[in-house]
């Protein structure tokens, strides 16, 4: 189970080195002009249609800037299903870690819904602080939070109770 961990753990890693270098390929292929393209873009968009766009009845949000499309991209939003699969936990130990109060809280976003979404960013700074935990032997520490199953009560006598032997007829 550790070495699961451990590969998805590198895998993450490699993957947002990926995301990283692709966004310094992009920032360096920027043009001369500060960055800004060499094509002059119309300015006098009405103020309504910029906050959304209007087609058959549906609402769209407004095209991406580039910034945005690369921080979307390098800290991608996670459904709670997601999150559970990346914390190796049930998705309903992920709700009690969103419910929690103080610094073992797992920060989330809610939906219009009252869904919860989280930043896969907040998601690996609570995997590693699960981790350190898990090496102090903390609270919500996987091998810590392992209880023993309660024994049943041992009668008070002294002797073994001693059972006659079974004998079978002939």
């Amino acid at each position: 189970m550790a070495a699961e961990n451990t590969q998805r753990w590198d895998n993450l890693v490699q993957w947002r080195k990926y995301v990283e270098r692709l966004a310094q390929r992009v920032e360096e292929t920027k043009s001369p002009n500060n960055g800004q393209p060499s094509v002059q873009v119309e300015q006098n968009i009405p103020t309504q249609q910029t906050d959304t766009y209007r087609r058959r009845g549906k609402q769209r949000k407004p095209p991406l800037t580039k910034e945005e499309l690369l921080k979307r991209l390098l800290d991608p939003i996670l459904t709670l299903q997601e999150t559970a699969i990346i914390l190796g936990v049930s998705p309903a130990t992920v709700r009690r870690y969103a419910n929690e109060k103080g610094e073992r809280r797992l920060n989330c976003l809610r939906t219009r819904g009252q869904q919860r979404r989280f930043r896969l960013s907040d998601v690996l700074a609570f995997e590693e602080q699960l981790r350190q935990n898990a090496r102090r032997g903390g609270r919500h520490s996987k091998a810590s939070s392992h209880r023993p199953r309660p024994q049943p009560p041992q009668p008070n006598a002294t002797a073994p109770v001693v059972r006659p032997p079974i004998r079978f007829s002939d």
